[in-house]
């Protein structure tokens, strides 16, 4: 084998590996993007969960309707 044989050879095969691991970042990054959709939906749905308890926790007046009169606070 000559050295311009042995140069395509080894030009071919980084171009190979060069492809190959973009093809993995590529992956890599999709994965990653997936696992932090995930991660945030779980994130939300235990915001939601924890509102909801507080909520429940402590219920707030129901709002008036128009036209009733307003109701009288505790203090009065």
């Amino acid at each position: 084998m000559d050295e311009q044989q042995h140069d395509r050879r080894v030009r071919g095969a980084l171009k190979a590996w060069m492809a190959a691991s973009r093809m993995l970042a590529r992956e890599t990054a999709r994965e990653t993007k997936r696992t932090l959709l995930k991660a945030n939906d779980a994130m939300a749905d235990g915001i939601i969960r924890g509102l909801a308890r507080i909520d429940a926790a402590f219920p707030t007046e129901k709002p008036q309707e128009p036209g009733s009169p307003p109701s009288k606070s505790k203090e009065q």
